[in-house]
């Protein structure tokens, strides 16, 4: 059932038409955002180990926001957040850059 002549639509949206015509299971849907989230994550900790000042940031933040007891380590919370963070961290400007 198609709306417009395809005679009249341009190359790309012909293009785009198919893609979206395509069934995925729930289950294919499923595999492709664990894959997607895998590399994703890949990433964030391949970059927070390249970058420790960003990771050392969000350790002092959570120190500071939280005030937990003493001897309390942060160093596990703030690598998680910065491999899920990595592409804020990298854009915004750091600490020391902002004042």
């Amino acid at each position: 059932m198609s709306v417009l002549p395809e005679s009249g639509v341009p190359p790309v949206l012909r293009r785009i038409r198919r893609v979206l015509s395509h069934r995925v299971s729930v289950g294919g849907l499923t595999e492709i955002a664990l894959w997607l989230g895998g590399a994703y994550l890949t990433i964030g900790l391949v970059w927070s180990f390249f970058h420790p000042d960003g990771v050392q940031r969000i350790e002092t933040q959570l120190e500071q926001q939280l005030h937990l007891p003493a001897g309390t380590n942060y160093q596990v919370a703030a690598l998680g957040a910065a491999s899920v963070l990595w592409p804020v961290l990298s854009v915004l400007p750091s600490l020391g850059c902002a004042h």
